[in-house]
């Protein structure tokens, strides 16, 4: 079926947020003196380590309150001092010719939008869901789904890119195609191992994968 949609994860595949890790793992600390985290998790994905290792649902309603305005705080930080990688501008207005978008991250999702602002990109997005629109982050799939019932496609019409393993796992649970891109942290290897439909260098090349193996 031909491909109608085109859905991104944020962080390290459009842009690096400029997220300062030392003082996220202090303010973690703070609420969370038994745990301590490692940067190299957070770095790989901060919504899943705090979804999966910290207990936070179960703080006082004030104190979980206090806990995730502090995250949302740090990742406003990240996004307002963020960096766009080499092609995404000029891939994601192409790209906004021919198919719907939509960006699924486990930010916040004011901190997404100021980051696109920043880079004049927000308005190409048809979807743009962030850590508090969906019950789970991702691998779990639940924030790609409610971005296709935004964009009003099938996961069948759709192709999810992202720089992580949990990016693939999410997409392959959501039904769409997946597209790896090697430009975070995580090696190819590793990537190849989680099975996405194709791996691809950067975004420059985005849109050509497309055209070849998805319509």
């Amino acid at each position: 079926m031909k491909t109608r949609a085109v859905i991104f994860d944020l962080d390290s595949t459009i842009l690096r947020l400029d997220v300062d890790w030392r003082k996220v793992i202090i303010e973690v600390e703070k609420f969370f003196p038994d745990k301590c985290p490692d940067i190299d998790d957070l770095k790989s994905s901060l919504a899943y380590f705090v979804e999966a290792n910290l207990n936070y649902k179960k703080l006082p309603l004030k104190k979980r309150k206090r806990f995730l305005k502090m995250l949302e705080r740090m990742e406003i930080e990240g996004a307002e001092k963020s960096g766009i990688l080499p092609f995404s501008r000029c891939a994601i207005g192409s790209l906004s010719r021919n198919y719907k978008l939509g960006v699924v991250s486990g930010n916040s999702v004011y901190a997404v939008r100021v980051s696109l602002k920043k880079f004049g990109l927000l308005k190409r997005f048809g979807a743009v869901i962030g850590r508090e629109n969906s019950a789970k982050v991702k691998p779990a799939p639940d924030g790609i789904i409610l971005a296709l019932k935004k964009l009003r496609v099938k996961p069948c019409e759709a192709v999810f890119v992202g720089d992580n393993i949990y990016d693939v796992i999410a997409a392959k649970a959501a039904g769409t195609k997946a597209i790896a891109v090697l430009s975070g942290n995580t090696k190819r290897k590793a990537l190849a191992a989680a099975n996405p439909d194709r791996i691809i260098k950067n975004l420059g090349s985005l849109e050509g994968v497309l055209k070849e193996i998805f319509q």
